[in-house]
Order: C-alpha cells, then sequence, then structure tokens
C-alpha cells in the first residue's frame, strides 16, 4: 500500500474534520475577523507555546515517536537519509541530570504497516549512561554486543557521527514544535476528543482556504527542523516548487497533559502537485511524553559485551588500504 493511498483510506475522516472546522478557520481567513475571535485564536497559540516551553525544560519522562516521510519519484529531493525516508521510530526513557537515555530505535516503516508474515524489523538498542554511549548495531555487531563511545571524547569524524544520536534524540522530538512555531494562529481551533493525557486538545486542519498558506508555513517549519539536525545524519527535504500545496484533510493535532505539557503531537500531511492533484510526497510524525518527571523506569544495564568504536573503525581503516572511514 502506497502512502498516498494509506492516506487517502483516512480521506473521509479528515474531510469530515476539516468540514467540521471550516466555519471556525473561515473567520480566520478574512480580514473581517473580529478583535475577540483574533484575541481567541492568539490565547490558545499562546497556551500550545506554554506548554512546549513546560516540555523543554523537564528533567526526565518516557518518550515514543516514529517519523515516516515518502515522495514521489519525480518529486524527490537529493539528501533524503533512507532510514528517515523509509520511516523511522523510536521509544524509550530520559533523564537530564545526570544525562541517562535509554532508547530502542526501529528503521523501516510504521510498525502499523508492517504485513503479516514480514521479517520483524530489528531493533537498534542504545543507552546513554556514567559519559558513554553504547549502541548496538545489527549489522555490524554480535548479538549481545555494543560499540562504546566515551561523548567526551567524541570529537570528530565517525565517532562524533555516532555520539550525534544522542543530540539527534532531542533534535527529531522537535518537529511539531518546529511547524507549530509557523502556524497563523487563526487556524489552530480546540478539537474533541480530548487527549489521552486528559488535558485539551488542537488541531491545525488543511482547507481549501489556507491550503497555500499552510504549505507555506510547514515547509518552513520543516526546514528549521532539518537544519536543527546532526549534520552528520543528514536530513530529508520535503517537496516544493511551483504547484506543490497541501492536500485538503490533512491535519496537525496538539494534545496538553494535565501537567501542562505538550503530550501528544501528531502530523499526517500530503503533498500533491498540478491540477490532477498528483501525488508529491506524505509526511506522518507522532510523538507521545508519558510520566513527566515522574519516575519512568530505567531498565538496560550497561552491556557487558562492549567493542571501542575507536577499534572498529581502525579495523575499517586497514580492510579498506588505509582510507578514512
Amino acid at each position: 500500500m502506497t502512502r498516498l493511498n494509506w492516506f487517502r483510506q483516512r480521506a473521509p475522516l479528515r474531510a469530515a474534520l476539516a468540514a467540521l472546522l471550516a466555519a471556525a478557520f473561515a473567520a480566520g481567513c478574512e480580514e473581517t475577523q473580529s478583535p475577540d475571535d483574533s484575541a481567541e485564536a492568539e490565547a490558545r497559540k499562546a497556551r500550545i507555546a506554554a506548554a512546549y516551553e513546560r516540555n523543554d525544560s523537564l528533567d526526565h519522562y518516557r518518550f515514543e515517536g516514529s517519523f515516516a516521510f515518502a515522495a514521489a519519484p519525480d518529486a524527490a529531493a537529493a539528501g533524503i537519509v533512507p532510514t528517515l525516508a523509509d520511516g523511522l521510530s523510536w521509544s524509550g526513557v530520559y533523564y537530564r541530570n545526570p544525562l541517562r537515555l535509554e532508547a530502542d530505535i526501529r528503521p523501516g516503516g510504521d510498525a502499523d504497516e508492517t504485513a503479516a508474515g514480514d521479517a520483524a524489523r530489528e531493533t537498534i538498542p542504545l543507552l546513554v549512561r556514567d559519559g558513554t554511549l553504547f549502541i548496538s548495531i545489527p549489522a555490524i555487531n554480535r548479538p549481545d554486543e555494543y560499540l562504546s563511545v566515551r561523548l567526551e571524547e567524541a570529537n570528530g569524524g565517525a565517532a562524533a557521527g555516532v555520539a550525534s544520536l544522542v543530540q539527534a534524540a532531542g533534535a527529531v522530538d522537535a518537529l511539531a514544535e518546529r511547524i507549530f512555531d509557523e502556524l497563523d494562529p487563526r487556524w489552530i481551533a480546540p478539537a474533541e476528543p480530548a487527549g489521552a493525557a486528559g488535558g485539551e486538545r488542537f488541531v491545525a486542519a488543511v482547507t481549501a482556504d489556507n491550503a497555500d498558506a499552510m504549505t507555506a508555513a510547514v515547509q518552513a517549519g520543516f526546514a528549521a527542523w532539518a537544519r536543527s539536525l546532526p549534520a552528520e545524519l543528514g536530513a530529508p527535504a520535503l517537496p516544493e516548487g511551483a504547484g506543490i500545496r497541501l492536500a485538503e484533510g490533512g491535519a496537525l493535532s496538539f494534545a496538553l497533559g494535565a501537567d501542562g505539557t505538550v503530550a501528544e503531537q501528531l502530523i499526517e500531511l500530503a503533498f500533491v502537485s498540478g491540477e490532477d492533484a498528483a501525488e508529491a510526497g506524505t509526511l506522518r510524525y507522532e510523538l507521545r511524553l508519558s510520566e513527566a518527571n515522574g519516575s519512568p523506569a530505567l531498565t538496560k544495564e550497561a552491556p557487558a559485551a562492549t567493542v571501542p568504536l575507536e577499534h572498529v573503525l581502525a579495523f575499517l581503516k586497514a580492510g579498506s588500504g588505509g582510507a578514512e572511514p
């Protein structure tokens, strides 16, 4: 199933949502919007912005997210990182001080799109504790064996590329926030049902009235997010250019928790081009935070079998005739 077909199967639900919200958005798209409506829209965006600021100050939490981006062949741009283009999901626990990160990274597409009988996607476990990053890459390591690198020693080259995964953990999580920064407050409306965390939920839906402006906002926010990713990981590029626009029915959703954080973020968008609305790409992103500043359990121990990353790099260098890896 192509991602655009997946998106179209859900189009009736998105179309219904767009229809329900159309009246609210219509006032926001006209010059005659009343001062009271404008103030209310600004207040809604301010509440979400304050919740994002609270997220940035959290000391520890549990996270679960996924990212899937697919461009049609004639719209694909150079520089797309294969694992991001194919899809990526991640889950784990983060503690700020002292730094402790436990994560399982699963490349290869959304879990709910894996057909029965397909081989299980390989999981890449990652652990940061006591200033050391441990990561087990199935294509390199034996079972239960991990590469290790001291973060303070990862100053450049491939070592920095591996260590940048720690930085990327925070950068990838910021996609919805970067796009949110670009949204016109008039596009954001309260929605039901409330989020699973018990707080308010807001939706910014793509409509006929705002599709062009929202396309520009999404592209700007996505570009800002891509620039924040570590250079070693590269960044995907959204379709852009004349005739590219968001398909009606797509939406961004933000659900606040009872503690005032942004607990759930969801982006489901499709890009089309030309008068016949030909597929140009799809974007799906989801992030959920729980146990914010609670006591999320840490379950991973420092691995017993480790290989210093510099040993692997020396081996690869020798095997390539001395070329830098």
